[in-house]
């Protein structure tokens, strides 16, 4: 059971519920034992809430056995990074300096997926105050790629001890939040899938703020059927809604229809695929072909704007809002701030009010821009990073891997990143499917789709 319980999808870990195959107890202290076996080396969770997990899975045997199930996902475990408040918890923002205070109330998505009788396990490692893409905290630790459990590889961040949690089998489900890749870098380097919505579709309310221009809360998961049924949860669309096993159904179905079938879908790395290693081309060339296989036009065409110019920009905006979120926390006790950090997040200081302005007008031009270029496609491609995960030892900060995922956050589009191969070292490479702003349900049904028709052949 143990091994069959790791493998087992959301839908499967529901019907199993359902039936009474096993219980939420079983399923609770299925992953209770993976972490206390496996978190020492992986460093995924922060802290595990293993009492309250047990008491609120025996209480969801109880409410299934009397016939008060508040959806077809109660009694199913969660990780969340701990950057969302939960009430009576500490929320430490991946830094020593906030292990203070205690969370007065629950952070909306949290309030949501109790709602609908999630069980948290507990919160997730992430870089300090979501200071970089990397996934390193050298305050409170580094979580270890479980992708290769003899070298010690960068997991990527910020949001990554839930994605580590979730390539480690600690969970079956993560939350993450993205504010330039903090979802997708880490589930690609860890061979996860992760979503980055539009924002205001989930609640960032009780969400340590980096950025108000940029932050959104993305579920994570093994599958992206999985994140598309976690979305559903988490949308503000959906808040209050009784899932049941009909509406899992429903969306089951999602990936029994072709929606690739005449989507024109636009590849725009043509003139910057030497940025990319070869694995990571190798796997994006072959993910275009089973694209085209599956009906889909594929267009390869430049961006209006180029990559650099739109990461330049959105850096100049993120500089600025970071500075702002954290400056009492930086100018404070330098003792419990990694110097790496506070570097990164003091170069904000500097941007005047008019640099920040201006960067915001260019947004507004580059947005328009790029939404007449991306009303002729459904979606675009690209690689999610330029390389598979690179060793901890080797890491450079002059290179960000979050080049080819803030421009998302920044004109506000949505970005799935979902497996596509390994490289020659067995490391996970990964795929942008990035869609209109808005569009996030368009993005999922073609993610969903490609995984299961793919999956078929």
């Amino acid at each position: 059971m143990t091994y069959q319980l790791s493998e087992l999808s959301v839908p499967e870990l529901a019907t199993g519920l359902q039936e009474g195959r096993f219980t939420s107890l079983e399923l609770v202290e299925h992953y209770l034992e993976e972490i206390t076996a496996r978190n020492d080396k992986l460093h995924a969770f922060v802290e595990v809430y293993a009492d309250e997990a047990r008491l609120a899975a025996q209480a969801a045997d109880l409410q299934r056995r009397s016939g008060q199930v508040l959806s077809c996902f109660h009694g199913i475990p969660i990780a969340i990074k701990d950057i969302a408040d939960i009430k009576g918890k500490t929320r430490t923002n991946g830094s020593l300096i906030c292990s203070a205070t205690q969370a007065q109330n629950h952070a909306d998505v949290i309030q949501n997926l109790l709602n609908a009788g999630f069980i948290i396990l507990g919160v997730t490692h992430l870089t300090e105050f979501c200071a970089n893409s990397w996934g390193i905290n050298e305050s409170m630790g580094t979580p270890h790629n479980p992708s290769d459990m003899t070298v010690a590889r960068l997991p990527g961040g910020s949001s990554s001890g839930s994605a580590v949690a979730l390539g480690g089998n600690l969970t079956p489900l993560a939350i993450g939040t993205d504010t330039g890749g903090s979802v997708r870098i880490p589930a690609a380097w860890c061979g996860v899938v992760g979503f980055k919505p539009t924002m205001g579709r989930i609640s960032t309310q009780g969400i340590f703020d980096l950025s108000q221009s940029c932050d959104t809360v993305g579920p994570m998961a093994r599958s992206v059927r999985d994140v598309a049924l976690l979305y559903d949860v988490m949308s503000k669309d959906n808040a209050g809604k009784q899932f049941d096993v009909s509406y899992l159904a429903q969306q089951q179905a999602r990936g029994e229809f072709n929606p690739w079938r005449g989507a024109r879908i636009c590849d725009v790395i043509p003139d910057v695929r030497d940025v990319f290693s070869a694995d990571v081309l190798r796997a994006y060339d072959r993910t275009l072909a089973s694209m085209a296989n599956l009906g889909a036009e594929i267009f390869s065409m430049k961006l209006p704007i180029s990559i650099e110019e739109m990461a330049n920009v959105h850096g100049i905006v993120l500089a600025a809002e970071g500075y702002s979120a954290t400056r009492d926390f930086i100018q404070g006790d330098t003792s419990l701030i990694n110097e790496t950090t506070r570097k990164i997040l003091g170069h904000g200081k500097g941007v005047l009010a008019d640099d920040y302005l201006d960067a915001i007008r260019k947004r507004d031009r580059m947005a328009a821009e790029l939404e007449t270029f991306m009303a002729q496609y459904d979606a675009i491609i690209l690689p999610t990073t330029m390389t598979t995960s690179p060793p901890v030892a080797n890491v450079s900060f002059e290179r960000v891997p979050s080049l080819y995922t803030r421009f998302v956050n920044f004109f506000d589009l949505c970005g799935l990143a979902f497996p596509n191969g390994e490289d020659e070292k067995s490391l996970p490479t990964s795929v942008q499917l990035i869609g209109r702003t808005g569009e996030d349900i368009r993005i999922l049904d073609l993610g969903v789709s490609f995984e299961h028709l793919t999956r078929e052949t």
